[in-house]
């Protein structure tokens, strides 16, 4: 189990644990319409510079739909 104030340290870190990268599609997974897209794009904006990429690379996630 990922403890929830490490996740920042997790997200931030250049490459992403499989367990982190569950945790956060399993999160995706249990919102809905504007929840989900907010949640995704604040994962994105915590990743940083390229964020949107990184997420759509390494999460399986759409970029126009982080944006």
């Amino acid at each position: 189990m990922i403890d929830p104030k490490m996740m920042f340290d997790f997200i931030d870190s250049p490459n992403l644990t499989p367990e982190m990268k569950s945790f956060l599609n399993d999160t995706r997974s249990k919102l809905k319409g504007c929840q989900r897209r907010k949640f995704m794009a604040e994962v994105a904006r915590l990743m940083g510079k390229g964020g949107q990429r990184r997420a759509e690379h390494e999460l399986g996630w759409d970029r126009k739909t982080i944006q």
